[in-house]
């Protein structure tokens, strides 16, 4: 639960970014999507070590592993100027 809480917020902060275009309701409801997947996911995991199906080890390495690599990605997002698309500027005929 600890990691739990630390994870969630971290991803608070790129999600508390409002972009005046898209609006607060998308942000908000990317959260709380995000939020109910972390949870469901921990407690499917939960799930799977008490019967014995998977390992402690990778239970308590893989969902939160996954939750860091998301946040990573949205705050290099957060930071980049391109966005996660990047277009190459088209190639211009030279002038003679």
């Amino acid at each position: 639960m600890p990691i739990f809480a630390l994870l969630l917020t971290l991803l608070a902060i790129p999600l508390a970014y409002v972009n005046p275009r898209i609006g607060r309701s998308f942000n908000l409801v990317a959260a709380a999507f995000l939020y109910l997947v972390y949870s469901n996911c921990l407690n499917i995991v939960q799930s799977l070590v008490v019967q014995g199906r998977l390992p402690l080890w990778l239970a308590l390495i893989l969902p939160h592993a996954i939750v860091l690599a998301i946040v990573i990605v949205l705050f290099r997002h957060q930071l980049s100027v391109a966005g996660f698309f990047r277009r190459t500027p088209a190639a211009t005929p030279a002038a003679t």
